[in-house]
């Protein structure tokens, strides 16, 4: 199941997340792609998916990129001790009972370098980018290209247990997923991903209806186009 900002299809909540969350099925559990931006965007997800399917043992957390509309709400889908030790192999995190966090090579890095090191400057910038101060009404408001507008809430940041360093294959209780990396696309650190048993294919922000991150007035890294 896909949670985005749909206006007619908004049953999580009054604060909208224009950034998308998938729910996928394992043998025994689920598997989260993405988490939105924040933590209450990110619970009433679960809280939806639970009234309807019952408690989630989630098996794993997959992040596609390093943008933090696409892993800030990780505290509101699992807790944070909960978190498998990454000091073990993959097989035996997920064997372990805990959750494991799964990312493309460099997630951590840029993550860090665009939202922390940088993060005040870009938010101030962000403002006048999406036009933030701009009061919406009865007519409409600001769009900002990808989405009706940013989540408001609670940033939150889990590093992950397991890089992707290579396009492989690996299963999460049952569920066989292809990974493809994609590097310095539509982000620095970012993969594609295949789900078989589904013939689903979650490609984030390398498949969009817009260019949004050509070039970023807030002051994130430029992107190849072609790429």
């Amino acid at each position: 199941m896909n949670f985005a900002n749909r206006k007619d299809d908004l049953r999580y909540g009054q604060a909208r997340d224009f950034s998308r969350e998938q729910l996928t099925r394992t043998n025994s559990g689920w598997v989260v792609f993405d988490v939105l931006m924040c933590k209450e965007t990110a619970r009433q997800a679960v809280e939806l998916m639970e009234k309807h399917f019952g408690k989630l043992d989630i098996k794993a957390v997959l992040y596609s990129h390093s943008h933090i509309d696409h892993y800030g709400g990780i505290e509101g889908v699992i807790d944070k001790n909960s978190v498998a030790d990454k000091n073990l192999p993959l097989n035996e995190q997920i064997n372990s009972g805990k959750v494991a966090i799964i990312a493309p090579e460099g997630f951590l890095q840029h993550a860090a370098s665009e939202n922390i090191y940088v993060g005040v400057a870009m938010g101030r910038r962000a403002q006048y980018q999406y036009g933030t101060p701009l009061a919406g009404n009865d007519t409409g408001s600001m769009s900002i290209g990808i989405g009706l507008g940013q989540a408001q809430g609670s940033i939150s940041l889990v590093a992950p247990t397991y890089d992707v360093k290579t396009n492989e294959t690996i299963n999460i209780d049952g569920l066989e997923i292809q990974f493809q990396l994609t590097p310095n696309t539509e982000a620095p650190a970012e993969m594609n991903a295949y789900f078989p048993k589904y013939h689903a294919l979650w490609l984030a922000e390398n498949c969009t209806g817009t260019m949004h991150n050509l070039y970023t007035l807030r002051g994130a890294e430029v992107r190849d186009a072609a790429a």
